[in-house]
């Protein structure tokens, strides 16, 4: 898994500030899907005003800019602006990112946290969205590129399935033929290293 160096910086400042949040998305699809390539960082962020005002203060640090304004509040970040909607999307100084409190499909932050896959990713290990809510949110929000996403995210659901009732053996044998790697063991243990 490639990721671009900005967004390993992004997840380290997310990481460091202590933020809580689940990568969902793009990035969340290339942990099962390798081959997919994302540009942004979407996350779903827990929403009590400790998280929002650690979310605020990153923005000003990260001369972040509004890619859609809010539309229930001035463009600050502070907490009452980050309070009166779910989702925000963003430019910084380290890429794009995306603030999504309320993830089509799924839920808020506890519902994607609840499952959630441990990864390691650059300098931090991160929670990243769990293979069967990643797929529900992909089949909730139906676009085109997300059913496209979705048909790969359940081959690989299919191939771990298979993992799960087969022979030791046979499990060895099968992780060097799968898109991912030791992807099984997410389902059972949740933690994984990239």
């Amino acid at each position: 898994m490639i990721i671009i160096p900005e967004m390993e910086e992004l997840l380290f400042e997310l990481t460091r500030r202590q933020i809580r949040y689940v990568v969902v998305g793009g990035l969340a699809a290339q942990v099962y899907c390798p081959h997919y390539a994302t540009d942004d960082l979407d996350i779903c962020h827990a929403r009590d005003p400790e998280n929002l005002e650690r979310i605020s203060q990153l923005l000003t640090d990260l001369d972040a800019e509004w890619r859609r304004l809010p539309a229930y509040a001035p463009p600050d970040f502070n907490l009452f602006t980050l309070s009166t909607e779910t989702d925000f999307v963003f430019n910084t100084s380290l890429g794009k990112l995306d603030l999504i409190g309320l993830v089509t499909g799924m839920g808020m932050y506890d519902e994607a946290s609840e499952d959630a896959v441990r990864v390691e990713m650059g300098r931090q290990v991160v929670e990243v969205l769990s293979l069967p809510k990643l797929m529900s949110a992909k089949r909730s929000a139906g676009r085109e590129k997300d059913l496209a996403l979705l048909a790969q995210l359940e081959s690989v659901y299919g191939k771990l399935e298979t993992l799960q009732t087969a022979h030791p053996l046979e499990r060895q044998f099968c992780h060097s033929n799968l898109l991912v790697p030791d992807i099984s063991e997410a389902m059972t243990v949740n933690e994984r290293r990239l």
